[in-house]
């Protein structure tokens, strides 16, 4: 990027600007593990990562993560606290706000599969 050689991955997505065009972030892939790479630094690694999201201010990037068989959201690199064993098939993270916001989670429950309407708030 602007002429400067990054970091070699096995694959990467198509990069994905903020709302305010001054940050980049892309998914990438190497040695089996997958992370997000925003403004050329590395995330933490999981076995899957899907749905990055821009909150509309650009101030935080969300994506959903997977990490031994347990579903999460992963909020500016830090991982929430919540676990699930998904999110509804098609299901996007969404912010409501600036720093609010919301996906579908499958969790098991008494009755079996439950969806969860699951909401974070960011708090910095």
């Amino acid at each position: 990027m602007d002429g400067h050689e990054g970091t070699s991955y096995n694959e990467v997505s198509s990069p994905s600007f903020s709302p305010d065009g001054k940050h980049v972030f892309y998914v990438a892939q190497k040695e089996g593990i997958w992370l997000i790479v925003k403004d050329g630094k590395e995330g933490p690694a999981y076995a899957e990562v899907a749905n990055p999201a821009w909150s509309p201010d650009s101030r935080h990037l969300a994506y959903m993560a997977e990490r031994t068989g347990l579903w999460f959201v992963c909020v500016d690199g830090r991982p929430a606290q919540n676990v699930f064993e998904g999110f509804l098939k098609g299901t996007r993270l969404q912010f409501v706000a600036p720093n609010r916001l919301r996906a579908l989670a499958l969790k098991t429950g008494k009755a079996g599969i439950e969806f969860i309407a699951y909401k974070i708030e960011i708090i910095k």
